[in-house]
């Protein structure tokens, strides 16, 4: 039995949750309580809960539509990394190209690390993280995670797809461990390779699976199992935190975060008059996710921008610091949306998906 929810355009709950994600980021690195609470992880996780849930439903998609029809596999296949690069590529080489022009933040020792999408890998081997720089493992995560489940999700065998995403969800949490205990201390070593963060992707994709794919019974089951598991999900946090234990907090923490996030994606899929889904569906709030991939990219450039542009260095401080470093970030992201983004975004209409396709699909 395949699930469908209908509606038309953007899902503008999951844009409003991606603003949530990364105003949580912009936290973690502007402000000081916001790093010592893990922001950014938080963040982070939450974008690789929803972008497992998307690409797994738009392959499960393809892939039903692929068995009904005249159309192959490979077909969807291409249309889907088609749709993938024209999204993800156009911004990220002009912003490697622009720094490598001017010779900035040392990437012209890195660059075919970071243009071949690898760059949680190059910060695995050198044991640390690499300035402005930094934020780029996540996205060298996705676009590892985009190569390779493609192939998994249309050519699996459907009885087992579901063991093999609740194989990769627990593969994580043990990788992480492994990897703190062969002596890789650091989070740039234990935390940055795609298997070590399968868990929140996974999460998303078994949800998606659920949503698309599912039996009643499964998917009843799935799904009250994501809700219990998102108390037990809490308790675990509040005691690693209390206990302090690093190899319990490497461990569980981020498999906890994942199925919380995951419970709080499914109760969006129910709709209702919640007061959390009118908050993420705030116009603002919903425009800020449209363009977070942006604002998740140049955020790291806002320092240095506002040095170019000499702002007094009060309104680089604190609070107000915040602030402008946010302002700065937005102007640049949205200037980037209006005039690359959305642009190169209308090509995708020529790579279309099935036109009755799932809402919950859409965004992505």
């Amino acid at each position: 039995m395949t699930v469908e929810i209908r509606a038309p355009g953007r899902n503008t709950l999951i844009d409003g949750l991606r603003a949530v994600a990364v105003f949580c980021v912009l936290l973690h690195h502007w402000t000081n309580w916001g790093f010592q609470f893990g922001f950014g992880q938080i963040g982070v996780q939450t974008f690789f809960v929803i972008s497992g849930f998307l690409i797994t439903a738009i392959l499960l998609t393809a892939r039903s539509r692929a068995e009904s029809s005249t159309r192959s596999a490979l077909f969807e296949i291409r249309s889907f990394f088609i749709r993938r690069t024209l999204r993800i590529f156009p911004i990220y080489y002009l912003l490697l190209g622009f720094i490598f022009l001017v010779d900035r933040f040392g990437i012209r020792e890195s660059i075919y690390w970071h243009a071949l999408y690898m760059s949680n890998i190059y910060f695995f081997i050198k044991g640390e993280f690499e300035g402005s720089l930094s934020h780029l493992w996540t996205l060298s995560v996705e676009e590892q995670f985009y190569l390779v489940w493609p192939w998994m999700a249309l050519f699996t065998p459907k009885r087992w797809l579901p063991f093999g995403i609740c194989f990769l969800i627990v593969l994580a949490p043990t990788t992480r461990a492994l990897l703190y205990a062969t002596g890789h201390h650091e989070y740039a070593q234990y935390n940055t390779l795609v298997c070590a963060n399968f868990d929140s992707l996974g999460c998303g994709a078994l949800l998606a699976w659920a949503h698309t794919s599912a039996q009643q019974l499964q998917r009843d089951l799935i799904l009250r199992t994501v809700y219990i598991g998102a108390l037990v999900s809490l308790m675990i946090v509040a005691i690693s935190f209390l206990i302090g234990d690093k190899i319990i907090t490497i461990t569980l923490d981020q498999l906890a975060l994942a199925v919380i996030v995951t419970a709080i994606l499914q109760a969006m899929q129910l709709g209702g008059k919640h007061p959390i889904i009118g908050f993420l569906s705030w116009s603002p709030l919903v425009y800020f996710g449209q363009i977070s991939y942006g604002i998740y990219l140049y955020h790291m450039f806002a320092p240095n921008i506002a040095n170019l542009l000499r702002v007094p260095e009060f309104l680089k401080q604190g609070p107000i610091g915040f602030a402008t470093m946010t302002a700065i970030t937005l102007f640049v992201a949205s200037v980037s949306w209006f005039v690359v983004e959305r642009p190169v975004n209308s090509l995708k209409t020529l790579f279309p998906y099935f036109r009755t396709q799932a809402a919950l699909i859409r965004g992505a």
